[in-house]
């Protein structure tokens, strides 16, 4: 099984034309797992402390 090395990528026109190109900034938001874990957490946390309260 032939392999590409790092190398014949970089050698390639294609990468060199990205390469030169500014990346762009995505234009949407996306939620990092740190804060979707936290979010979640809050969550879990209310809703518990709401059924304590409540039936409690």
């Amino acid at each position: 099984m032939m392999a590409i090395t790092h190398n014949e990528v970089r050698r390639h026109p294609r990468w060199r034309e990205e390469m030169k190109t500014p990346l762009q900034i995505p234009r949407v938001h996306r939620i990092s797992g740190t804060s979707l874990l936290g979010i979640v957490a809050f969550l879990i946390v209310t809703a518990a402390a709401g059924i304590l309260f409540f039936k409690g």
